[in-house]
């Protein structure tokens, strides 16, 4: 399984010279914790919904002066589409974030890969593993009771 079958297909995306205020609007219309700072349709920096309300807070800044440049994640770090899951849980581990940008080899934003995508495939993982639990039960029980 590799990241790009799992990543966020419509990452929202946001300008550097934005304001953070306009960024945080984007993320709460978008229902999204990020947004991924691009220049030119590349990813330059990552904002997250508590970078702002943090920094913002914290340093005591305008967010409607404030650019985004000035609090995002930077340097960037990215996945690549198809590193295999496994590799891109430990990425996200050892960079201590929640989110990471999905790039191409070219450069282009593919998405984002969260750490709520990956447990959404666990967890369906898990239901699928408990369903062929429950049938094997199901057919052992129904096999006694024939005997």
């Amino acid at each position: 399984m590799s990241v790009r079958a799992y990543c966020s297909r419509e990452p929202v995306t946001v300008d550097p010279d934005a304001s953070v205020r306009s960024a945080v609007r984007l993320m709460e219309h978008h229902g999204v914790g990020c947004v991924v700072v691009t220049e030119q349709g590349r990813p330059v920096g990552m904002l997250t919904d508590r970078d702002a309300a943090l920094t913002v807070l914290t340093r005591r800044l305008d967010a409607d002066a404030t650019p985004v440049r000035e609090v995002m994640h930077q340097p960037l770090q990215t996945l690549d589409p198809d590193a295999p899951l496994a590799w891109a849980l430990s990425t996200l581990r050892a960079s201590r974030l929640r989110r990471l940008p999905v790039v191409e080899s070219s450069g282009a934003l593919l998405g984002v890969l969260s750490l709520d995508d990956l447990l959404r495939l666990l967890a369906t993982e898990i239901g699928d593993l408990a369903e062929v639990i429950r049938r094997q039960l199901s057919q052992s029980a129904a096999g006694e009771g024939t005997s």
